[in-house]
């Protein structure tokens, strides 16, 4: 379709696939690739649904403390930051970025630097806690949701482990990953049914390695764990160590702060013209960038006008 027709096109193949209400949903979109199908040429594109009531909430607590929101993003622009800015990138490979959340995770799917599928698994360290808790009852182990914590979180797994695992770990085991738990396990299948997906639907190579982010992004054991269990290299990714000058995150670690601040960073590195914005989305911006050049257009045309009424008004003087 013509470019003007894009954002009009996109609209009502998503409305096919998920039917919503404009007034409640704000659209926004990436356009990735073109590609070949059934003779055709397509635009491959990635499409991005926001409650319009969520975003408008955000811009509310920003507004009543004076700080007024210049955008509202999600979490998948962030490595997308890194690889605009050159901090981060495998050059023709395939490979994955998984994202551990609290209650949720999210994996990203990357063919030649290029974000081409995302997706959310219910998966998080919530998950993680309550099969801890369950696998710890089963042993006759009782086991509160803190010290659950402790034994998953790289920041205190160690200490908890030094202290017998709260009497769970036996014959010298020292690790959650050790145990056969349903909400890894559970992880993992997402996972593997994820880079199927992605190589039977995108015609690209299988994932050559995933790249281990969120909150246990610092965590080793856990990239471990995904390695064996999936065949793929698991790499935890640490943007501060390849700066100029590196930053010493183990202050942050102990606070629990370092995925947070790896966040930080990759908004930092925003670009208002290419971060998405729910905001601002695509299609408005584009819009706004077309009035402007009407704008401009008609104020050139406007002022060649006066420009020549001008030098007509002045020669008639002269003439007079």
């Amino acid at each position: 379709v013509p470019d003007n027709e894009i954002a009009n096109s996109i609209f009502w193949s998503m409305q096919k696939q998920e039917s919503f209400d404009q007034a409640e949903i704000i659209v926004d979109y990436d356009l990735v690739k073109e590609v070949q199908e059934d003779s055709y040429t397509k635009l491959l594109t990635i499409v991005y649904l926001a409650r319009r009531r969520a975003v408008e909430a955000l811009q509310e607590i920003f507004k009543n403390i004076d700080y007024p929101l210049t955008g509202v993003s999600t979490p998948t622009v962030a490595l997308q930051n890194e690889i605009r800015q050159g901090l981060f990138g495998c050059g023709e490979e395939s490979y994955s970025r998984l994202v551990v959340g609290e209650n949720k995770s999210y994996i990203e799917l990357y063919s030649r630097d290029v974000l081409v599928f995302s997706r959310d698994i219910k998966t998080g360290i919530a998950s993680f806690v309550d099969s801890l808790m369950e696998y710890g009852a089963s042993r006759g182990v009782i086991l509160s949701e803190e010290q659950c914590r402790k034994l998953i979180l790289v920041e205190e797994r160690k200490a908890a482990a030094q202290a017998g695992g709260y009497g769970l770990f036996t014959d010298g085991e020292s690790d959650i990953f050790s145990l056969d738990l349903p909400a890894p396990v559970r992880l993992i299948r997402q996972m593997e049914r994820t880079f199927d997906y992605f190589q039977n639907n995108f015609q690209v190579p299988r994932c050559s390695s995933i790249h281990l982010s969120g909150i246990s992004f610092s965590d080793t054991q856990l990239a471990g764990y995904l390695s064996s269990e999936i065949g793929i290299p698991c790499h935890v990714h640490k943007p501060f160590a390849d700066l100029a000058n590196p930053v010493n995150m183990s202050a942050a670690d102990t606070r629990r702060g370092a995925y947070r601040l790896v966040t930080a960073f990759d908004m930092a590195l925003s670009n208002r013209d290419v971060t998405r914005n729910f905001l601002l989305p695509r299609a408005l911006r584009e819009k706004q960038l077309q009035e402007e050049k009407v704008n401009k257009s008609t104020l050139l045309v406007t002022a060649v006008v006066l420009l020549a009424a001008s030098a007509l008004f002045y020669y008639q003087f002269i003439q007079i």
